[in-house]
């Protein structure tokens, strides 16, 4: 990390256990970068109380903190209104007598200092299946309308408010061993929890955890996360420890076989904002791992919405990068090598993204979008010569570091 990325950490970690800053820790920062990275991983809002304590040590700075407050300002209003829009939907759910389940922000929101500075990007709720049809005439009714879905889920969005995403299933059986039992296991251990005026289920503490952690692996391995959602596992271990049942959530674990990845999370926590470490997740071999840094560095290049290792080097070719280049088919051969720039620029219909989709309709046109692809790289903007440089002359040394990264995480 460099000095700006341990002050938003610092910042971060005063913020989390309320702490106040030790001046020495956040001496010659570039305040602007701080900002801008606090809007990217989209934690600027909840920092914005220890930023105003701090506004003497601004000197002639003080725009940053104006900045800061307009946009926390604007922030909270929305996320007012959201809230609003919210207890209508959660009501209209509870009178027609249809179970919801709430998940992440909508939930962990209230574990925050000042829950409407958790900022949300949208909602998420959890609902039976045969229940899904119902839901969707009544989001229709408040004016919500379908913008996109998957075999998993509905994504709601509306005009004024913030998007709906309606689950009725969480995890997908082609990432996680027993996918089955735990979407049983959420659904039989909830408890009735009164939120936005009305009453929601919530999954037990174990399985919040459990979902925080599934949710971040299948983001790591696809499209990234950022410090949000650190701070929300941080906050949910932090305020609900001694509630927590640690040996059900490391079995939990173990039968998703998530184990190192799970246990190297809480190392990134521990590391980043001093969160201790339950015993039974506690591993003395990752305390000093090169490959918890490089999670760390994922982490604030990729932000919350970067790519699997940064928006800047990976996201200019594909989302997917990783996937050309499974482990067991790795090697640190010539040949090796070879075969992983072959399948990078020349990778299968299957591996390639849903900007390319109309090679599945068309499987002809697979040598057009290999140049479609190649042309999208070489003229995006958001990355510069040097990048494109590293990017096509490194490759596979770069590849390999991931790949192994993703080997030892068992991903």
């Amino acid at each position: 990390m460099n000095n700006d990325q341990q002050c938003l950490a610092c910042l971060l970690t005063a913020s989390i256990h309320g702490e106040k800053i030790n001046n020495a820790e956040v001496d010659n920062i570039n305040w602007n970068i701080v900002f801008k990275m606090a809007k990217e991983h989209d934690v600027f809002a909840f920092l914005y109380p220890i930023i105003k304590s701090m506004q003497d040590n601004f000197n002639h700075e003080d725009e940053i903190v104006l900045k800061w407050k307009k946009n926390t300002i604007l922030a909270s209003i929305i996320q007012k209104q959201n809230i609003n829009k919210m207890t209508s939907v959660l009501r209209a759910l509870n009178e027609a007598e249809i179970q919801v389940i709430g998940l992440k922000g909508l939930v962990l929101r209230e574990l925050y200092p000042v829950k409407e500075l958790r900022t949300m990007s949208d909602s998420d709720i959890l609902v039976h299946f045969e229940d899904v049809e119902k839901v969707e005439k009544i989001l229709l009714n408040l004016g919500y309308f379908e913008y996109s879905r998957d075999s998993k889920h509905i994504l709601f969005s509306h005009k004024r408010f913030l998007p709906i995403e309606l689950h009725w299933k969480l995890i997908d059986t082609l990432y996680f061993k027993n996918a089955d039992y735990i979407e049983r296991s959420i659904w039989e251990n909830t408890e009735n929890v009164n939120i936005c005026s009305a009453t929601v289920l919530v999954p037990s503490l174990e399985n919040q955890i459990l979902y925080l952690c599934l949710h971040m692996a299948v983001h790591f391995v696809y499209s990234g996360f950022g410090l949000r959602q650190l701070c929300d596992l941080v906050i949910l271990v932090e305020t609900q420890r001694h509630k927590v049942n640690w040996n059900s959530f490391y079995e939990q674990v173990k039968k998703c076989k998530i184990e190192n990845f799970v246990i190297a999370i809480f190392e990134v926590c521990k590391r980043l904002f001093h969160m201790v470490v339950p015993n039974e997740l506690y591993n003395r071999e990752v305390e000093n791992n090169e490959y918890i840094d490089m999670i760390i560095d994922s982490v604030f290049i990729g932000g919350v919405y970067g790519g699997i290792y940064g928006k800047v080097i990976l996201s200019a070719v594909d989302d997917k990068l990783l996937s050309y280049c499974e482990s067991d088919r790795q090697s640190h051969s010539f040949m090796g090598k070879f075969k992983c720039i072959v399948g990078f620029f020349f990778p299968r219909a299957d591996k390639l993204s849903k900007r390319y989709s109309y090679v599945k309709k068309h499987p002809m046109f697979i040598p057009l979008a290999w140049l479609h692809r190649l042309i999208y790289g070489i003229f995006r903007r958001d990355f510069n010569i040097d990048q494109k440089r590293v990017l096509l002359l490194s490759q596979s040394n770069y590849l390999r570091k991931r790949v192994d990264l993703f080997k030892w995480l068992e991903l």
